[in-house]
């Protein structure tokens, strides 16, 4: 099982990962350099063994996985 990272507007790979963690930080660190429309674009997938694609996030949604939660104020 992999996870990739797509740039969905151009198609591109922009990377395969062996964790979904691991692709989540390649977005967190984009995030927090380039700001949230710097990879608004993008799509998580994860590859199964027999090929099979399942969308994990995009745009807004995976920015959302990536971030860091912070702790609801009392």
């Amino acid at each position: 099982m992999t996870f990739q990272l797509w740039e969905a507007e151009s198609a591109n790979l922009v990377g395969s990962y062996p964790t979904r963690e691991a692709a989540l930080v390649i977005v967190r660190e984009a995030v927090q350099t380039h700001g949230r429309d710097a990879v608004a674009s993008l799509v998580l997938v994860r590859e199964a063994a027999r090929g099979r694609l399942t969308t994990l996030g995009e745009g807004d949604a995976l920015i959302e996985l990536a971030l860091p939660k912070t702790a609801p104020l009392t």
